[in-house]
């Protein structure tokens, strides 16, 4: 059975079956982007850049998580929810904030506009995936992370990284689920203890 974000998603063609409406997703004929202006009255795409190094965009699908090691102690998104949403998606039993479709829509866009962001850096688009959560957090639904996986198989002209400090729980769900062959994994560790 789809989510209910799924089922967004598809509602766009109504008259199509879920297996045409995938195959146009995954053929890249949605197109859909959202700006915002400076306060120069420039564009720029939310999340389309980045000062982080090591990827050219950032996108989460949710906000939220709970802390749950030393590597957890000085965290700029708990700082950054607690400033915005004076905390409310921080912390055991913290609902998470789920994001607009819209939101969801945006590595579509940027999965069409592959081959000139290929042609301009000579490379993929690396998307740093989940910079205000953790995707292996265990006070998500398992349906949020599972729409998570059909957005990464959407956009195959995507690197996705994914980040945790929750790597444990990672081969359950692979097991489970698979991984995306574009998809990278990455695992916070600050001690011995928490690499063995």
């Amino acid at each position: 059975e789809l989510s209910l974000r799924r089922r967004r998603l598809f509602a766009i063609w109504p008259s199509q079956d879920r297996p045409v409406v995938e195959a146009r997703i995954r053929s890249h004929l949605f197109c859909i982007h959202e700006a915002q202006v400076t306060s120069a009255g420039e564009h720029y795409e939310m999340s389309e850049q980045t000062s982080i190094e090591w990827c050219d965009s950032t996108w989460s699908p949710w906000e939220g998580c709970t802390k749950v090691g030393p590597g957890c102690d000085h965290c700029y998104a708990e700082g950054m929810n607690r400033w915005l949403r004076k905390g409310e998606n921080w912390g055991p039993g913290a609902p998470r904030r789920d994001y607009s479709d819209a939101h969801w829509r945006k590595p579509i866009a940027w999965n069409n506009a592959a081959l000139s962001f290929e042609l301009e850096h000579g490379r993929r688009r690396r998307v740093f995936c989940a910079s205000l959560a953790d995707v292996f957090d265990n006070q998500v639904s398992v349906q949020w992370r599972v729409d998570l996986w059909a957005l990464i198989d959407a956009t195959p002209k995507l690197d996705w990284l994914i980040l945790t400090k929750r790597v444990g729980l990672v081969p359950a769900w692979i097991e489970l689920h698979g991984w995306p062959s574009n998809a990278r994994l990455g695992a916070t560790m600050v001690n011995r203890e928490e690499f063995v």
